[in-house]
């Protein structure tokens, strides 16, 4: 058994479910609950890292003093400043360990512990952006305008759309007093070649797999009857050169970053801290499908949800399942702009 056993002090009610602990666990000791925190002692090796991580006196050290309340503020400080942060938690441990091996970087993405207040908030204000993006493009003065023009203003009213997302997402992550990249799952994680191979690997197979799928839907759609409700890309940005630089920088690039911050990570990450993986990859993936308001899209649209709820669970960031997204919503625009350019 491990000498941290006598040395740790767990409290569950000071936790946040940040994840942070259990991603610096290189034995895979830690587990963190919605109401527990576990650590498996016979793998624990008492290196502490857990202890350096936690910000909020969950994990410390039995006779800690005022003095690690003041270490801890100011690793939170130094956390997400690269180096910085790497030199403030080697001297919490001595010099040798700041030169030994580092810790290998977990595989299973640990939730980022968000509230369903704060998931149900980011969601709302969603929703008010894409009712007063589609109230303001259905005013006379709007319809109106010459196609050009008309174009103009469908891309800017979904950029405003994507930007009030993100403003939303800062100003919980302002309140929260994290750091951004971190709370959303979006900073890039040091892992090795091997692992950045797996995961490249699994998102494009997995992309493939989904757009198998998501053709086979379509063609089996049209055979029976079933017929698009919405426009698509070519006829809502224009069918030249220009629309399809707008559908690629929109839709390919700008919606699945947004969408999946908000629907993977936030949703996703609140639904996880209370329910197993898949109830909660399955919710956020139908919420995902309504938000996009379309009988055509619905079943493709959750597809890629469960498909990128997989991956943001399962990959050590969102990236993954970004990149998914958007190779998705990128051939369907290329298949979409084929025949009009």
């Amino acid at each position: 058994m491990s000498r941290a056993s006598s040395q740790l002090r767990l409290d569950p009610n000071r936790c946040d479910r940040c994840g942070r602990c259990e991603r610096v666990c290189d034995k895979g000791a830690l587990k963190v609950g919605a109401s527990y925190i576990f650590v498996d002692w016979q793998k624990c090796d008492a290196c502490f890292e857990c202890v350096d991580a936690c910000d909020r006196g969950a994990i410390e050290r039995k006779g800690a003093t005022g003095a690690r309340v003041a270490a801890v503020s100011a690793g939170k400080a130094a956390r997400g400043q690269g180096a910085a942060s790497a030199e403030a938690k080697g001297s919490g441990r001595g010099a040798s360990s700041s030169t030994g091996p580092k810790p290998r970087a977990r595989t299973v993405g640990a939730p980022v512990h968000w509230t369903l207040a704060e998931a149900a908030a980011v969601l709302a204000v969603t929703f008010a952006a894409f009712l007063g993006k589609d109230v303001l493009l259905a005013q006379k003065w709007v319809i109106a305008l010459t196609p050009s023009s008309h174009v103009l203003a469908r891309v800017a009213a979904l950029a405003a759309y994507y930007a009030i997302q993100v403003g939303a997402l800062l100003l919980l992550v302002r309140m929260r007093d994290r750091d951004f990249l971190e709370s959303v799952r979006l900073r890039v994680p040091k892992v090795g070649w091997l692992e950045r191979l797996a995961s490249t690997g699994i998102t494009l197979g997995l992309t493939g797999a989904t757009l198998v799928a998501g053709f086979a839907y379509a063609f089996v759609a049209q055979e029976i009857g079933f017929v698009p409700d919405n426009p698509g890309v070519a006829e809502l940005f224009g069918p030249n050169a220009t629309g399809f630089f707008f559908s690629v920088m929109l839709v390919a690039f700008v919606a699945p970053v947004a969408e999946e911050v908000v629907f993977r990570g936030v949703l996703l990450g609140a639904l996880q801290s209370r329910w197993p993986m898949w109830p909660s990859i399955i919710v956020a993936a139908a919420v995902f499908s309504a938000f996009h308001v379309s009988w055509w899209t619905l079943v493709p649209t959750l597809m890629v949800g469960i498909a990128a709820g997989w991956l943001s669970v399962r990959r050590t960031s969102l990236w993954p399942a970004i990149t998914l997204h958007a190779l998705y919503n990128l051939t369907l625009v290329t298949v979409a702009y084929a025949g009009a350019l």
